[in-house]
């Protein structure tokens, strides 16, 4: 007995069963060695070189400084909490807290705790303009260090999302040292679509411990799992074989 094959019979898009067969093996495939690529979400301000009128530090040349109270915004920026003030701080000559090889731009943003027991961890925050996609993994990355002027400065510095209005977990700054730069990085996996999307950088001291956590270049990327591109494959794959079927 002979068994017919359905191998070399076309489709209505004129793709053999064969070709279809080959090519969602292919592209399945291709899934195990390609990497999903990361898209950029816009973070206005995010290394903090955008400040208003800065006022002067009275010293070194260039040191300028803007400071806002508990419910205040700067731009892109709101400031909440319990902390004592928060804004941007720019050395200039100055020598706070190192220039970020990252950037040639001396402006950092800060979150201050001036050691008053009336005073305690407090954050800034900026909510995006996009909303969450389902099964996408996010990574915010923040650049932090502990200032060099102030030995007695503690530094707690962290880093946090909220989605749909939960905090994430907190990723904390516990290695800073004094004008050394230390990249913080937050990974979240979005299972439901639509939700907000905030970023908190935070000062996590205690009540009556003064100290400044100071952020730079804040960025989040977001990369959908393999898991949804995998998916997408089979219904690709089927779509096509569901095209063969209906001749």
């Amino acid at each position: 007995m002979q068994l017919k094959s359905n191998l070399g019979k076309t489709n209505i898009l004129g793709l053999t069963q064969r070709t279809i067969a080959v090519s969602a093996f292919t592209f399945l495939a291709l899934l195990c060695v390609v990497p999903a690529s990361a898209a950029s979400i816009s973070v206005t301000n995010a290394s903090f070189e955008l400040p208003p009128t800065a006022t002067s530090c009275g010293g070194p040349a260039g040191c300028s400084f803007n400071t806002y109270a508990v419910g205040s915004s700067f731009t892109g920026w709101t400031v909440a909490g319990n902390s004592s003030d928060a804004g941007q701080l720019t050395e200039g000559t100055a020598t706070f807290y190192s220039k970020n090889a990252v950037d040639s731009n001396t402006t950092v943003g800060y979150v201050a705790n001036n050691g008053n027991t009336l005073y305690g961890p407090g954050y800034m925050y900026q909510v995006l303009g996009v909303t969450t996609l389902a099964n996408t993994l996010y990574t915010l990355t923040v650049d932090v260090t502990q200032r060099t002027d102030i030995p007695a400065f503690s530094t707690a510095s962290a880093i946090a999302l909220k989605i749909g209005g939960i905090q994430t977990p907190v990723v904390t700054s516990a290695s800073v040292t004094a004008g050394n730069w230390t990249t913080l990085t937050l990974n979240y996996i979005s299972l439901t679509a639509g939700q907000t999307i905030e970023i908190d950088l935070m000062n996590t001291l205690a009540r009556g411990t003064a100290g400044e956590a100071i952020f730079d270049n804040v960025t989040l990327s977001a990369v959908p799992e393999p898991s949804t591109i995998f998916m997408a494959g089979i219904g690709f794959a089927m779509l096509a074989i569901g095209a063969r079927r209906k001749k």
